[in-house]
């Protein structure tokens, strides 16, 4: 897996939304802090907070603020045919908000991938 970019509890006021028709060209996990509307095969739907979205790359990503504020998790990410073997076997599934509980551990494993990210590129211009 190659992280391409990742924020950790990003935030965004009530006009917040994102429209990739085509997707990003990559694979995104989002983790909702927030409720959000996401247009799923031509339908909105609301979302609550403590939930997951993973986008399959091509996946068209329609979603907005529902209320004041956004606040997410986030990565989007590459990979190769063996991993997604993986994640398939894994039976998560793509393209399909789902409810979680509580996100704080999970929010936490980002939060430590972004410094390691930080970490490694300072490493690297040095």
């Amino acid at each position: 897996m190659h992280i391409n970019n990742i924020c950790y509890n990003h935030c965004h006021d009530a006009d917040f939304q994102i429209r990739r028709p085509t997707g990003s060209g990559d694979f995104l996990l989002l983790l909702l802090k927030t409720p959000a509307i996401f247009t799923l095969n031509g339908e909105d739907r609301i979302t609550e907070p403590d939930s997951f979205m993973l986008y399959r790359e091509g996946t068209p990503q329609l979603y907005r603020a529902y209320g004041a504020q956004f606040s997410n998790d986030w990565f989007h990410f590459s990979i190769c045919d063996d991993e997604m073997r993986f994640f398939e076997a894994l039976d998560i599934p793509f393209d399909t908000v789902m409810p979680i509980g509580n996100l704080n551990g999970l929010s936490l494993i980002i939060k430590n991938m972004c410094c390691l990210t930080c970490m490694g590129m300072r490493i690297a211009n040095q």
